[in-house]
């Protein structure tokens, strides 16, 4: 058996499933890096828990019926002696009694795929272009331009030896390329050696910039032999006429989709390209591919001019190890306009495509090569490559680049860019410490450097700004962003989008400040310069757009963030969701676009919707930041990136708003866990989260727990913070809250003003904040007896909201009622309610849990004037939302259900009322205590309201 066959499998992952440990043994030394499970459990566990296409290979039908139901299963092959027979699911390829039948079977459809981007030129924003084709295109031209060495063929030898450590037959393989290899015979070794071949295109395609780099030698001796062959056999007087070349393969019938709607359009190959001079074998090949139903097939006829061809191309049958007579290879990235696309026999699963290679005249392939050169600048192939990296996210492998180019800078300029390039890797991968260090020694040096036209002493200035502000030090952040918007302004006309972007930076700061005017102010001049470029319909200006999608991502995010701070969450929603379009999806900013959509959808009250954004951040920066499994430490570094504690904290956000106090509590606990291994203990993001576990433990009534977390949020607050932050305000006003729930209505009180006060101090008169102090103030004059205070705070919120047009001036108005409801004038009471419930009907969705709020406080108020039938329908209008929102363990549901039973054992309807009781006791035990005193109430009425039936 040739066991360099399983490679080819290697661009899908692969999961052995057997339960027999020593033939599970037997099939890895043949199934090479595949993932092989002997344990049932954990198997379901790994292929659950990540978002990739699996080829699943079981021993055992009896669990085909569950794994016929996981999205990420794309193909079941079953090994089984017996060859059983069964009614298969298209996902199910067949029944094996030899593994070497599988992969021959799986080789096949894997093959007759390929690395494929849609270009569709009717639309100019570039903004939509394909990410892998950009970045594909940009990593050709980068690599094609380094000067590679023998320590490069070295390192990726070692590479291989560590991969196939323990099969034999590789390491002779890679053995032999040590001793053997030349550049002139890399057509050769590219067809011969499977490993390489796979290796290589499975890195293109999935973007694996790690291995690519690592094969940089080969990639650009290979691309020099196709294009030297080119030369020879078409160049000079040998310029031949046009001739057609032929594919068969399938795509998806998403892929299938995207190359129809765009005929006319542009098609590329992200990698090398093999072709054949004859047709018959061709079509075969695509035909072949009608047995799987999952694919469409395609039939390729490709239109070439040997004399004006955009890529280089050659018939490789003097230069291949198998010399096919009929094989032309083009090298990565090859182009060609769809001429015509048609079916082939009436089979809607078989297409032919004809396909024409562009040529260097191609006007539209010209502008957009030309835009695409400009995404990443620099002197150095290095120095772009390293540019790529932090493009896409790859920030370990930024910093490795960049830490050799440093060691090789010649000039204080060189150095000072180089310290500000690892600063940003340090920076994205969450080490602020270092990240600190390395903008500092840039600056240092930048200054050193004459004014005149050093922009990255602006750079390093504005990273380091932007550190500052990551730790809460805004005052730092603004005077360095303001001392780089000075050298931008010095140095750069007026619209220049570095300019821009720097606007949007003090604006971000201001924004944290709660300074919102002048936020949008420097939000709008950076919007206008934006404007004033993206404007105009020039491919040159399209391309720094894109160039700034980073910046783009940021500044819609933080609109966003500015539209929830107040209030308005369908406009948060909507910009929220134009920066998710910015960046490609497995970029791990995109991790943040979602994480922003979930806050917003909490906000709108569709915790659903919320949980799947979220869930969506968890997946992406699991897939961004997971490297070689074999590479524990590594795995182990990754999985404690800031960012992951960021996607636990929102989740466990998430489920304490649905009253799932437990679940919210371990992802605070995994977040907090993070945390420790990537910050120093006082760090604020580490409060942050003490405050959300003391929340999470305060609606379990473990009240203790609550203000031991609140006063560890407040220990590394005094420690980092100067006296007087609004951030010890939010500590106050929730251990107030804390006591609140305890019934110590004084030391509640005692807080809130010592939270107001706070806020006083830090905030203008007008600030939202401000609204909320004082709606916790009345709260707590209200719950001591002093109603006519209580009042008074509650109408001084009330008039902030009504300034700034704020929606949740209808808390406030809940709050006044309340008053007036506990003062027993409840005509007042229902004037208040029914305003707050007109104003949320009008600004939230119909199943916001807000109005259930709102509805159950004005059946309160109905029930006390002895009007129960008015009662009743405002309760069961709150339960119809609450039953589909909140956990059957939220006290809001219980409390609903106590307001129905109350009502009707007031109508003497005896049987209802112990049915809803019964509803309202179940749901308090969740959450409550036994010995609580609600559920002692409701005991004694359910054992009374018996004594009556």
């Amino acid at each position: 058996m040739n066991t360099d066959q399983v490679h080819r499998i290697e661009s899908s992952r692969i999961v052995l499933l057997h339960e027999d440990v020593e033939e599970a043994e037997k099939l890895r030394k043949i199934l090479i890096k595949a993932e092989i499970f002997t344990d049932t459990d954990q198997c379901f566990d790994f292929i659950t828990d990540i978002d990739e296409e699996i080829t699943l290979i079981i021993s055992d039908i009896r669990f085909l019926p569950f794994l016929l139901n996981i999205h990420q299963v794309n193909s079941i092959y079953i090994l089984n002696e017996n060859q059983l027979d069964f009614k298969q699911s298209p996902k199910v390829k067949g029944v094996y009694n030899d593994i070497t039948l599988i992969i021959n079977a799986f080789t096949q459809t894997s093959h007759a795929t390929d690395n494929i981007s849609f270009i569709d030129l009717t639309n100019q924003n570039l903004n939509e272009l394909d990410p892998l084709f950009m970045y594909t295109q940009i990593l050709k031209e980068i690599l094609l331009t380094i000067k590679f060495d023998e320590k490069h063929k070295s390192e990726f030898i070692k590479y291989c030896r560590e991969l196939y450590f323990d099969n034999k037959s590789q390491l002779n393989h890679i053995q032999i390329f040590e001793e053997k290899y030349c550049s002139d015979k890399s057509i050769w070794w590219y067809t011969y050696q499977d490993f390489l071949y796979t290796m290589l295109n499975k890195g293109l395609r999935l973007m694996e910039v790690d291995v690519v780099i690592k094969m940089g030698f080969f990639l650009q001796d290979l691309h020099t032999q196709i294009t030297a062959l080119h030369s020879e056999q078409y160049g000079g007087d040998k310029k031949s006429r046009s001739f057609r070349v032929f594919r068969g393969q399938s795509l998806s019938y998403e892929n299938f989709d995207k190359l129809r709607k765009i005929q006319g359009g542009l098609l590329s190959f992200n990698n090398f390209l093999s072709t054949s001079s004859a047709r018959s074998v061709s079509f075969a090949f695509a035909e072949s591919n009608l047995e799987n139903r999952d694919v469409i097939s395609i039939f390729f006829e490709i239109r070439v001019n040997p004399s004006v061809s955009s890529t280089p191309f050659a018939n490789i049958k003097k230069s291949s190890a198998h010399q096919i007579e009929s094989e032309i290879l083009f090298s990565m990235h090859s182009v060609f306009r769809i001429e015509e696309i048609k079916q082939i026999n009436g089979n809607d699963r078989f297409w032919k495509v004809n396909l024409t290679l562009t040529n260097d005249d191609d006007v539209q392939l010209r502008l957009l090569t030309e835009s695409i050169q400009k995404r990443i600048i620099g002197s150095k192939g290095w120095d772009r490559l390293g540019q790529l990296m932090l493009r896409i996210g790859q920030f370990n492998k930024a910093k490795e680049i960049y830490n050799i180019l440093i060691k090789e800078s010649t000039n204080d300029r060189e150095e000072a860019y180089f310290s500000h390039m690892i600063g940003l890797s340090m920076c994205g991968n969450g080490d602020y410490d270092q990240a600190f260090d390395f903008y500092k020694r840039s600056i240092q040096l930048n200054q050193s450097i004459p004014a005149e036209r050093n922009v990255n002493l602006a750079n390093s200035l504005s990273s380091l700004s932007l550190v500052y502000d990551e730790i809460d030090e805004h005052s730092k952040a603004i005077s360095y962003y303001e001392r780089a918007l000075q050298v931008l302004q010095e140095n750069l006309p007026e619209n220049h989008l570095d300019l821009a972007s720097s606007y949007n930076n003090i604006a971000g700061i201001y924004r944290n400040l709660g300074e919102y005017s002048i936020a949008f102010s420097y939000y709008e001049k950076a919007m206008e310069i934006q404007h004033k470029i993206l404007l105009e319909n020039h491919p040159d200006l399209m391309a720094l757009r894109y160039y700034k999608k980073s910046t783009e991502n940021l500044r819609e995010n933080a609109i966003g963030n500015l539209y929830s701070e107040i209030q308005d969450y369908s406009q948060s929603l909507l910009f929220h969701e134009k920066a998710s379009k910015i960046l490609p999806e497995n970029h791990r900013l995109s991790a943040d676009n979602h994480n922003n959509i979930g806050n917003s959808y909490i906000n709108m009250g569709q915790y659903s919707k919320a949980l799947e954004s979220f869930q969506k951040a968890l997946n992406i920066l699991q897939k961004t930041t997971s490297p070689n499994r074999s590479h524990i430490a590594d795995t182990y570094d990754n999985i404690a990136h800031p960012k992951f504690a960021t996607s636990f904290n929102h989740i466990g956000s998430l489920y304490s708003k649905l009253g799932n106090y437990p679940l919210a509590l371990s992802y605070f606990e995994k977040a907090l866990a993070i945390r420790h291994e990537t910050f120093p203990y006082n760090h604020p993001d580490t409060a942050t989260i003490y405050n959300n576990l003391a929340e999470s433990f305060c609606n379990m009534c473990e009240y203790e727990k609550a203000i031991s977390y609140y006063e560890k949020s407040l220990e590394i607050f005094r420690r980092t913070l100067p006296d007087g932050h609004a951030k010890f305000g939010l500590i106050y006003n929730n251990i107030g809250g804390v006591y609140n729930k305890m019934t110590e209505y004084s030391k509640a009180l005692s807080f809130y003003k010592q939270a107001l006060q706070i806020y006083q101090n830090a905030f203008p008169e007008n600030h939202p904040t401000l609204a909320i102090s004082y709606n916790n103030v009345g709260l707590g004059y209200a719950n001591i007896g002093q109603f006519s205070e209580a009042l008074d705070f509650h109408h001084k919120a009330v008039q902030i909201k009504l300034s700034s047009n704020d929606s949740s001036v209808a808390t406030s108005y809940n709050n006044i009622a309340f008053v007036y409801h506990r003062i027993h004038k409840y005509e007042k009471a229902l004037e208040f309610f029914k305003k707050a419930l007109e104003i949320q009907q009008e600004t939230l969705p119909s199943g916001h849990p807000h109005l259930a709020t709102c509805l159950c406080n004005i059946g309160l108020v109905f029930s006390h004037i002895g009007d129960y039938c008015e009662s009743l329908t405002y309760y069961e209008k709150s339960l119809q939302i609450r039953e589909k929102c909140l956990a059957k363990s939220d006290p809001a549901l219980a409390a609903t259900y106590n307001g129905v039973a109350t009502c009707y054992e007031a109508m003497n309807e005896y049987s209802k009322a112990i049915r809803f009781y019964e509803r309202a006791q179940d749901s308090a035990q969740c959450s409550s205590p036994t010995n609580h005193s609600f559920l002692q109430n409701i005991r004694k009425k359910i054992q009374l309201l018996k004594t009556k039936l």
